[in-house]
């Protein structure tokens, strides 16, 4: 990650980061040219796609709700 100094737009060192939660940081930072320190923050805003854990737990849910009749069903669908 390269964080950049709103002084004077040079790159800046991270010196600290501080966990809040998962999602959430406080990153410490100094500007290497102007000698700036600020806290930058640092956060998780949405997902484009899911993740194949996430994937493979839908899965399961919708498969375990079916019967065995419809399970057989399926698999002969996808030709497994």
């Amino acid at each position: 990650m390269r964080i950049l100094c709103r002084e004077c737009g040079e790159k800046a060192v991270i010196t600290k980061s501080v966990h809040h939660t998962v999602d959430a940081r406080d990153i410490y930072c100094v500007c290497g040219h102007c000698n700036h320190r600020f806290v930058w923050t640092a956060g998780f805003k949405h997902s484009i796609s899911g993740s194949d854990k996430e994937k493979i737990q839908i899965m399961e849910s919708i498969l375990s709700s079916l019967s065995e009749s419809q399970k057989r069903d399926l698999v002969q669908r996808i030709g497994l």
